[in-house]
């Protein structure tokens, strides 16, 4: 398989989506859906992101770099990665629905929209080829165990000489139709570079606290 190219950004914050986000995105026609996604967070493989889709596929992400910063007013400014990906489906083989050791799952609400670049207006694109030039626009409420994110996310699809130029001019568009001025998003970067960072943290907090137990008792 060859895979397929793809130019994205995402903001990941914590708690639920603003009332105004969810307000602003509702402008745009959108489809929604609810899943669960599996993601490999130890052992770290390289330029790699792994995760179980859905209990239906297994996809694999191989980083290919940064092409700068899309930064938009309002909303914030995020590294713009390159990846590869390929996906394989599971057909009547579904894995088991435990969560394995080194892996973490991730619920997801989300709501999706997509348009095809145009220089003069937003052109909706939510059922379009494969092969076409598209940018998507993710907005979805995620939990970790019982701990609430969201996250805004843009991804372009198609021509990989021309991902850049779709998913900036998507982003530019969509920020100028009265985006809350009050996002201010910082915290940009994969879901997988997010869990690594949060597995990390709940093994030093749990070191900590076996620290502090054998403290208490001498």
């Amino acid at each position: 398989m060859l895979g397929s190219s793809r130019l994205e950004v995402r903001w990941i914050a914590t708690g639920s989506v603003p009332p105004s986000t969810a307000e602003w995105f509702a402008r745009f026609p959108s489809r929604s859906e609810e899943r669960e996604d599996i993601y490999l967070v130890l052992p770290q493989l390289p330029n790699l992101a792994v995760k179980i889709r859905g209990g239906e596929a297994l996809d694999i992400k191989e980083f290919r770099g940064t092409r700068g910063v899309l930064e938009l007013s309002g909303i914030g400014q995020g590294r713009l990665e390159s990846w590869r990906k390929w996906s394989y489906s599971f057909g009547n083989h579904s894995p088991s629905r435990e969560e394995p050791p080194g892996w973490r799952r991730v619920t997801k609400r989300r709501r999706l929209t997509a348009f095809l670049p145009d220089e003069d207006a937003l052109v909706p694109a939510l059922q379009v080829p494969a092969e076409l030039l598209v940018c998507s626009v993710e907005l979805s409420e995620v939990a970790v165990d019982e701990a609430q994110w969201w996250t805004l996310a843009f991804e372009s699809t198609g021509p990989e000489e021309r991902l850049q130029e779709a998913i900036e001019a998507t982003a530019c568009r969509i920020a100028g139709t009265q985006a809350p001025a009050h996002l201010d998003l910082s915290l940009s970067g994969p879901y997988s570079e997010w869990l690594t960072k949060l597995e990390r943290s709940r093994r030093i907090d749990r070191l900590w606290r076996q620290a502090g137990g054998r403290l208490g008792e001498a």
